[in-house]
């Protein structure tokens, strides 16, 4: 909510709570971050004020990537800055990769492949598996 009284952002209303993280998996991701990368842990600046917990900054990353909105409008919902909350998606997505790689961003195989067919016929998602090349715009 905005302490100014101005309307909830757009996303905002569907959002958590700002110190709460939605789902089990939501909460083991940050515990497997939080055990390779100390910025995800919340410490004392300088001054001794707390920075930003590891939940908030999961769930700036999250709400980016969920909603695909810019790293300004999260500062404005959980008061960050747009610095800030672009270098914590830097990290996380980082995290991300590092962390599960090995399990869970791999190519898939033979098996997957299948599965994923007899899904998208199920479902009508004709576009699961093509891959399709976009010139980059110069």
């Amino acid at each position: 909510m905005n302490d100014n009284g101005a309307k909830p952002l757009m996303f905002e209303a569907t959002c958590d709570t700002t110190e709460r993280l939605s789902s089990t998996t939501e909460r083991l991701i940050l515990h497997d971050i939080q055990q390779v990368n100390e910025y995800f842990i919340q410490i004392p600046d300088a001054t001794g004020v707390s920075r930003l917990s590891g939940v908030k900054k999961i769930i700036i990353a999250l709400r980016i990537l969920q909603y695909g909105v810019p790293a300004d409008i999260v500062d404005e919902y959980i008061r960050i800055g747009e610095t800030a909350a672009i270098a914590t998606l830097n990290f996380f997505t980082k995290m991300i990769v590092a962390i599960y790689k090995g399990i869970h961003l791999r190519s898939p195989n033979e098996v997957d492949v299948t599965r994923l067919l007899q899904e998208r016929e199920q479902r009508g998602f004709p576009g699961m598996l093509e891959f399709r090349l976009y010139p980059l715009a110069l």
